[in-house]
């Protein structure tokens, strides 16, 4: 059947229905079927999906159904107003020498078959790369628009041909608003790149505890462009991926385990290796604290009023809350052991003393004063000690 014989069978509905009343209400029950119709599919596709987990090909008929709907019932429309010639007269004159009615229902047909490939390799991507712990989830949605893209792109270049388009004129146009986009969007396009760089190294994935530029969180997202983060005051923190990627990354996910440091003083009076023994044991005994690697305790320093013991221990599956309750419990069973074991854990002290009132004060300094001579005889002075 050519275009000009399905032109003049759609407007043979227009002989069906001849009131303009009549039109008017076959259109909107035309509407009101294409709807329902919609809505039931998209209730069956559910339905199949949790019932058979058919959820790729239950949506691909949903897909399908639904186009061929809204074009059959597009169609209808036009031939029952009897506009089909016309609407393809007006297009040739507008368009001479194209096929119009054609080319627009094989464009629709391709644009419609895309938007399903699409659809079906999302869930492609959802079922079968979902569950592989090697891959995330940041890398499973990048690769997903990739291939979304490329597809797309195959799609115009065959909307093109059909068409009978040179795509150079476009090529060319695309090369010189591509450089101007960059020139003005470098930041963005730098982002991007950045985006990709952290997909295929993964210094952090969706979920970790990372300390990235002094903003310290849980990574809540990983887009394209931008990083977010939402630190343990509650506020939500978005990094550019090109900052994130020219930054000091800290992940303390990364091995499953975290160590933590603190300090506590012991007496100078205190013997150090039983406390050492003692803080081992009190450590040991905390339930967060993993037994390998095992807790260690060192001699680190002498302060102004104590010796400084360093305590050291690993926590499994860090996060910031595990990290402080295992704190907390650790300095409360530290503090417990050495007062059950009679170990002082010194305040800051300063010994004070004062000079003694009846101690001998230094002799004063003796002085020489030149005493009047008696006897006019010119001679010199004696020196005196008392000053007389």
């Amino acid at each position: 059947m050519t275009g000009h014989d399905l032109l003049s069978q759609l407007d043979r509905l227009s002989t069906l229905v001849e009131t303009t009343e009549m039109r008017i209400v076959a259109t909107v029950a035309l509407v009101v079927l294409s709807l329902v119709a919609t809505v039931g599919v998209q209730r069956l596709r559910d339905r199949l999906t949790n019932d058979f987990e058919a959820s790729p090909i239950a949506d691909l008929l949903v897909s399908l159904t639904i186009v061929t709907t809204f074009v059959g019932v597009g169609a209808a429309s036009v031939g029952l107003w009897g506009q089909a010639e016309q609407t393809d007269a007006v297009l040739n004159q507008y368009l001479p020498g194209q096929r119009l009615v054609p080319q627009l229902t094989v464009t629709i047909v391709i644009v419609a078959v895309t938007h399903v490939i699409s659809r079906f390799l999302s869930h492609v991507f959802e079922d079968f790369l979902g569950g592989r712990a090697a891959i995330t989830d940041h890398q499973r949605e990048v690769s997903y628009r990739v291939v979304q893209v490329v597809v797309w792109t195959v799609a115009f270049v065959v909307v093109f041909g059909v068409w009978q388009i040179n795509p150079s004129g476009l090529l060319v146009g695309a090369g010189f608003a591509g450089i101007v986009i960059g020139m003005a969007a470098r930041q963005t396009l730098s982002g991007i790149l950045a985006g990709f760089v952290l997909m295929f190294s993964r210094p952090f994935k969706i979920g970790d505890w990372v300390v990235i530029n002094d903003q310290e969180g849980t990574v809540t997202d990983i887009s394209i462009v931008n990083t977010r983060i939402r630190t343990f005051n509650g506020e939500y923190v978005m990094l550019p991926n090109d900052e994130v990627t020219g930054s000091t990354i800290t992940n303390r996910s990364r091995k499953g385990r975290l160590r933590i440091d603190i300090e506590v003083g012991v007496d100078y009076d205190t013997d150090v290796e039983r406390a050492v023994a003692v803080a081992e044991e009190a450590v040991e005994a905390v339930e967060p604290v993993i037994a390998v690697p095992p807790p260690s305790v060192v001699a680190k320093r002498f302060d102004d009023s104590a010796v400084v013991l360093g305590v050291r221990f690993w926590i499994e599956d860090p996060s910031a809350k595990r990290k402080w309750r295992a704190q907390t419990a650790v300095v409360g069973s530290l503090h417990e052991a050495f007062d059950r074991e009679d170990i002082t854990i010194p305040f800051p002290q300063r010994t004070m003393s004062s000079r003694d009132a009846n101690a001998e004060e230094p002799p004063a300094q003796r002085q020489t004063e030149p005493r009047p001579a008696t006897d006019g005889s010119g001679d010199e002075p004696e020196a005196t000690g008392d000053g007389a």
